[in-house]
């Protein structure tokens, strides 16, 4: 809690203002110090507010404590896993899948038919054929490529 209460700290001070909105913090934390991608630093929002670190006044937050008193280190970054333990990351497969069954004119089953011929041919992982399929569809693959990429990193070097 003390990495989220500095960043949080860090963010406040950064605008100079004791009221931000969700979007403002998390611009803040994405974009102005790249600790996390916009989603990632949303989240970061909602665990604030969940531990009871900010409070809502209107469309803002306001934090419960004193973050002027806290000088963080020139180099602090808040760790991805301070968020990671308290929302687990989510497997990017059924993302692809509800994504793509909702968006196109395809079902769930036709969907599923083609990842599994595409794995079975070329015995690919499930995210990868997921992106074949939509690829031949010429849908657009390239955002979801990241965390298919991350994802197939931490399932291949994962340090046992």
């Amino acid at each position: 809690m003390d990495d989220l209460r500095t960043a949080l700290a860090i963010i406040f001070k950064r605008k100079g203002r004791d009221h931000l909105t969700a979007r403002e913090i998390a611009l803040v934390a994405s974009m102005d110090y790249h600790w996390f991608d916009h989603t990632s630093a949303k989240k970061l929002v909602s665990l604030a507010e969940e531990l009871r670190l900010i409070r809502r006044d209107g469309d803002s937050y306001t934090p419960n404590f004193n973050y002027r008193a806290i000088e963080p280190t020139l180099d602090f970054s808040p760790g991805k896993e301070m968020l990671e333990k308290h929302y687990p990351k989510e497997n990017i497969f059924p993302r692809i899948f509800n994504e793509t069954t909702s968006r196109y004119n395809l079902s769930r089953q036709e969907f599923m038919k083609r990842v599994n011929e595409i794995k079975e041919k070329t015995g690919t992982d499930i995210e990868v054929a997921a992106l074949l399929v939509l690829s031949g569809m010429e849908a657009d693959i390239f955002r979801y490529i990241p965390d298919v990429e991350t994802e197939l990193k931490e399932r291949y070097l994962r340090k046992d």
